[in-house]
């Protein structure tokens, strides 16, 4: 009987590489318009920016969101006054127990309505200590 011969790990795909490059623009991005910290990926953060108000998460990607989720915000910002946030309200009914509700609004209109005199301007927020956050 032939021996199988043994399984090479396959290395990253060009792709594979991209995408995670990809992915720390975007958390970077988030950080530096929210004013935050990124915590580097693999060194046991909880969340991928730390802010003074917010604990957030980043993803991205062609299939993060539906054409559902999108056609409501390019409505409610066609029709938002000026003077308003324009914000989408999903109810997720996937899990047959409880619905999750998210508020969704576009990461400059936070910046531009809710970051008040830090607006333009790089505070970094007040990280706890013995964390591995960067700043930016």
């Amino acid at each position: 009987m032939e021996a199988l011969p043994a399984l090479k790990k396959q290395p990253k795909t060009l792709s594979k590489l991209r995408n995670k490059d990809r992915g720390k623009d975007d958390e970077r991005d988030a950080a530096r318009l929210l004013g935050g910290a990124r915590h580097p990926a693999d060194t046991g953060g909880k969340e991928d920016v730390y802010t003074d108000s917010l604990s957030i998460q980043v993803k991205g990607g062609l299939s993060v969101t539906t054409v559902i989720f999108r056609e409501a915000m390019k409505d409610i910002v066609d029709r938002c006054p000026p003077d308003k946030v324009p914000a989408v309200v999903l109810y997720d009914r996937k899990d047959s127990h409880r619905v999750n509700k998210y508020i969704v609004f576009r990461i400059q209109d936070y910046v531009d309505n809710y970051s008040g005199d830090r607006r333009g301007e790089y505070l970094p927020p007040q990280v706890p200590e013995n964390t591995k956050y960067r700043f930016i």
